[in-house]
């Protein structure tokens, strides 16, 4: 693909294909150049009836993944999103093979960071939520003057993390709200 949106930074964005996959490709192409026989080819490859450009992808995606019976919805962000994950949690945070695949879906880690890779593991969880309690810790051992309103907020704030409380217990070490 010549044309995309980060082309500038990664250069043109290229698809390895197996053996089998290019013949899928070459048989898509000698398919299209049959139908257009008297019309001019279609420079896309994903072509629609008019042999223009099929703006359909995420539909047809949709079907192929309810036809081999996959759950739940997908669209070429969630793929990426999985993608972007599974390289993070798979290789490490700063590891070369998750930079090789950022580059390959033409994004930088960082990118990745901010829009795809957003499922965090069970002990990304835990550590974020020791993060979370250790600057409550810092924030509660501040003694500020409090307004009456601010301090009748926490009171009930405290009533009713304090049946909440009962339920963490009971849900064990391993539970991550």
């Amino acid at each position: 693909m010549t044309h995309h949106k980060t082309n500038e930074a990664f250069g043109t964005a290229k698809m390895l294909l197996e053996k089998e996959e290019y013949g899928w490709l070459l048989k898509l192409i000698a398919l299209k150049t049959k139908c257009a026989s008297t019309k001019e080819l279609s420079k896309f490859v994903f072509f629609n009836t008019t042999f223009g450009r099929n703006r359909n992808l995420t539909k047809h995606l949709q079907m192929v993944w309810s036809e081999m019976q996959l759950r739940g919805e997908v669209n070429f962000i969630t793929l990426r999103t999985a993608v972007a994950t599974f390289a993070r949690d798979r290789y490490g945070e700063d590891s070369v093979q998750r930079k090789s695949m950022a580059k390959l879906m033409c994004h930088d880690t960082a990118t990745a960071d901010r829009h795809y890779a957003v499922d965090l593991s069970v002990e990304q969880s835990r550590n974020g939520r020791l993060l979370f309690e250790q600057a409550q810790e810092t924030t509660n051992s501040r003694t500020l003057p409090q307004t009456e309103e601010q301090q009748r907020h926490q009171s009930a704030c405290t009533l009713r993390a304090g049946s909440n409380e009962t339920k963490l217990k009971a849900a064990g070490p391993s539970f991550v709200p």
